[in-house]
């Protein structure tokens, strides 16, 4: 919902760096590619390209070193999602 409220917010899009910055790092830290409405989905980095705040603010946020610490974190959730299903999971004859 927030994704298209700011479109109603144009100037925000685009001069207001410290808001965009905040509604970035709070709203969308790890998921830049959202679902807005039945199986629509957009790509954040694509749809805010012309708005200078708004791709600043995301600029931080799909940075190669954060990217990487989320794949490592879901990695090692995933891991322990495995271990805990296998203790569900029995073969049996």
């Amino acid at each position: 919902m927030l994704y298209v409220i700011l479109y109603f917010l144009p100037e925000l899009l685009n001069n207001d760096q410290a808001k965009m910055r905040e509604i970035v790092d709070k709203h969308f830290p790890d998921n830049w590619v959202i679902t807005y409405y039945l199986g629509f989905m957009v790509d954040l980095s694509l749809a805010w390209d012309r708005y200078k705040a708004a791709k600043n603010a995301l600029a931080n946020t799909i940075g190669i070193s954060n990217i990487q610490e989320i794949y490592q974190r879901n990695l090692s959730q995933m891991e322990t999602c495995f271990q805990e299903l296998a203790n569900y999971l029995t073969e049996v004859f």
